[in-house]
């Protein structure tokens, strides 16, 4: 019996640095996540990405990846500033 949801895999497989995630949103529909993954790059996050986390069904935003939470916190303020909702997300 085939699996329903194979389409996860492709998007887990990328891997990167940094304990801390800065997320600006998580979306039931991939089409949602990916306008807001667009609006990211235009001003200039060209490190963001969609990822769907184990254990999730949403399609989550990750604007960047940092290794100390100060630095996090930093990218969370300047989308702040753009008009963009964010969070810091650890990484388990």
């Amino acid at each position: 019996k085939p699996e329903k949801n194979t389409t996860k895999v492709s998007e887990s497989v990328f891997q990167s640095n940094g304990n801390y995630m800065v997320i600006a949103g998580s979306f039931i529909k991939k089409e949602n996540a990916q306008v807001q993954l667009k609006k990211l790059k235009n001003i200039g996050y060209s490190n963001a990405e969609l990822k769907v986390f184990v254990a999730s069904e949403y399609h989550s935003v990750i604007v960047s990846r940092y290794n100390s939470q100060s630095e996090a916190e930093k990218t969370v303020q300047d989308l702040k500033k753009k008009g963009i909702e964010s969070f810091v997300k650890t990484k388990q």
